[in-house]
């Protein structure tokens, strides 16, 4: 039989009773001895002057050696409560050290977890932001360009077909007309414009305007229209290319009247 007192130590019933048997000597055994000692010499110093009387030195023997046992007893008892109520007074419960920490802990890693929730959050809510204004742009930059070289239907449907442009560029787009006034340099020039400001490689933006209008485009090659995207030929709509990290257009070196005079810059103002 073994009796386990942590993980990590085993104690053998021969040992307990070691520990026992040591405890018991030097708390009753050896002053015993020492008690027994002194009632020895208390006693044949009491039978001296009663002529070493057996019964009185048995009495005497037997008085001095229960008081001294009686008063080391009553000794024990005290310094053991004043030992253990001091230890109780000065000690922290492991339960509440514990309890404490954990507590610590949880709030340390709830608080992180709230930082960086809310940062993405944050990030979330301006990537949206941004996504809108400059949809925003480039649906106003459409109807700024084409507004006068197509009927309103159409323009609709080129204004709709731009806004889910921004978002789906691989989708099938829906087929509108000019009125010929434009020529297939604008048309590619006015693809290019949009399509780098969304970050679309050549190809996607081709296969854009060639699906907006197909009749514009009947007789022209995907790679054609690829190759001649931005190509400097005269035109009535010309490429603007933004600057690094904007989308914004240069309206007045192209020609035209900022729609309402907005800019991204503008539309972050208003969104903060």
């Amino acid at each position: 039989m073994q009796i386990i007192l942590s993980d990590h130590f085993i104690i053998q019933p021969l040992t307990i009773m070691n520990i026992k048997t040591t405890e018991f000597s030097l708390l009753w055994l050896m002053p015993g001895i020492t008690f027994l000692a002194i009632a020895s010499l208390v006693a044949y110093q009491i039978g001296t002057d009663f002529n070493n009387h057996w019964i009185v030195e048995s009495v005497a023997f037997f008085v001095v050696f229960v008081l001294l046992q009686t008063l080391y007893g009553l000794l024990q008892t005290m310094l053991s409560e004043i030992f253990f109520s001091k230890a109780n007074h000065l000690s922290i419960p492991v339960d509440n050290i514990t309890s404490n920490v954990t507590l610590a802990t949880n709030s340390t890693v709830s608080t992180c977890l709230d930082k960086s929730t809310l940062i993405q959050n944050e990030k979330r809510k301006k990537a949206e932001s941004d996504k809108q204004r400059r949809t925003q742009i480039l649906v106003e930059y459409t109807n700024v360009v084409l507004s006068n070289h197509m009927n309103k239907n159409h323009l609709e449907t080129i204004l709709k077909n731009v806004e889910l442009f921004t978002t789906s560029p691989e989708v099938d787009f829906t087929s509108a007309e000019t009125d010929g006034s434009l020529g297939t340099a604008d048309l590619r020039h006015f693809a290019w414009n949009i399509g780098k400001r969304l970050g679309y490689d050549r190809m996607t933006q081709a296969k854009f305007i060639k699906q907006c209008f197909p009749k514009e485009f009947m007789n022209c090659e995907l790679l054609t229209i690829i190759r001649n995207l931005s190509d400097e030929v005269t035109s009535i709509i010309k490429t603007d290319k933004p600057d690094k990290g904007s989308y914004d257009f240069h309206w007045e070196t192209i020609g035209l009247i900022n729609p309402l005079d907005i800019t991204s810059k503008n539309l972050l103002k208003e969104a903060v």
